[in-house]
C-alpha cells in the first residue's frame, strides 16, 4: 500500500498539470475547473484501484486512460455538448475537434503546457491571481501550500483563483501561442515576471521541502519535468 501511495503522490506532482492542460487545450479554458475536477477523480480512481490490485504495467498510461475516458464521458452528455460544446464549435473557435481522442502524446502534452503558461501569464489577469493559477495549474500544488507560499489563508488563494479563472473565461482568454506581432517587451515581461514571482512564493514557503521546490520550478518554467 505504501508503495502504491508513494506512486500516486509521485505521479499526481508530475502527470496534474500536463494532464488539465490537455483537457483544457481540447474544450476550452472555461472548462478549467472541470479539467481539475477530472483529473483529480482519475488519481482518486488509481488510489482505488491501485490499492487492491497492485499498481499496472504502465501506472502514467493507466491514467491517461481513465482520464480520457471520464473526459469524453463528462462532455458527451446531451445538456454538455448541446449547450455548451457544439455551439463553441459552431461559432468557429480555433479548437481541435471535441469528439476525437485526447493526445497525450509527449508533443501535445509539452505543446498543452507552453500554451497554458502564455493563457495564465495573459496581462488581462491580476498578477497575484497570475501566481496563485500558476502555482495551482503549472505545478499542481494544492490550496494549503498556495496558501502557505502567500502566508496567508486558504479562503483568500480560493478568492484569488476564483478571480483568474472568471478572467480566463469573460476575456475569452485561448490557450494559443502568441502571434509575432504580440512579442512584445511587455507581453515577454510579463512572462517573466510571472514565473519569478512564482518561484518566489514557492521558495517562501516553509512547508515545501526544498526537493519539491526544484521539482515545482522545472514544472512551472519548462512545463514538463
Amino acid at each position: 500500500m505504501n508503495t502504491e501511495r508513494k506512486t500516486i503522490d509521485q505521479l499526481f506532482q508530475q502527470e496534474f498539470s500536463k494532464m488539465v492542460a490537455v483537457i483544457s487545450r481540447q474544450f476550452g479554458l472555461e472548462h478549467i475547473e472541470t479539467a481539475e475536477d477530472i483529473v483529480s477523480d482519475t488519481f482518486l480512481a488509481a488510489a482505488e484501484n491501485w490499492g487492491g490490485k497492485g499498481l499496472p504495467e504502465n501506472p502514467t498510461a493507466w491514467l491517461y486512460h481513465v482520464a480520457k475516458n471520464k473526459t469524453l464521458t463528462y462532455f458527451r452528455r446531451g445538456d454538455v455538448w448541446q449547450q455548451k460544446v457544439l455551439p463553441a464549435v459552431k461559432a468557429g473557435l480555433e479548437r481541435e475537434e471535441p469528439e476525437s481522442d485526447l493526445d497525450f502524446s509527449a508533443q501535445n502534452i509539452q505543446d498543452s503546457q507552453l500554451r497554458m503558461i502564455f493563457a495564465i501569464c495573459n496581462p488581462a489577469i491580476a498578477s497575484e491571481s497570475q501566481i496563485g493559477l500558476a502555482l495551482r495549474i503549472l505545478c499542481g500544488f494544492g490550496i494549503d501550500e498556495i496558501a502557505a507560499a502567500f502566508l496567508t489563508n486558504k479562503e483568500t488563494i480560493n478568492k484569488r483563483l476564483f478571480r483568474a479563472k472568471e478572467k480566463l473565461r469573460t476575456e475569452n482568454i485561448r490557450m494559443e501561442l502568441p502571434r509575432k506581432i504580440c512579442w512584445t517587451p511587455g507581453w515577454i515581461m510579463c512572462c517573466i515576471s510571472s514565473i519569478s514571482c512564482s518561484m518566489k512564493a514557492i521558495i517562501a514557503a516553509r512547508r515545501i521541502p526544498s526537493c519539491k521546490r526544484i521539482s515545482a520550478w522545472k514544472r512551472c518554467a519548462w512545463g514538463y519535468c
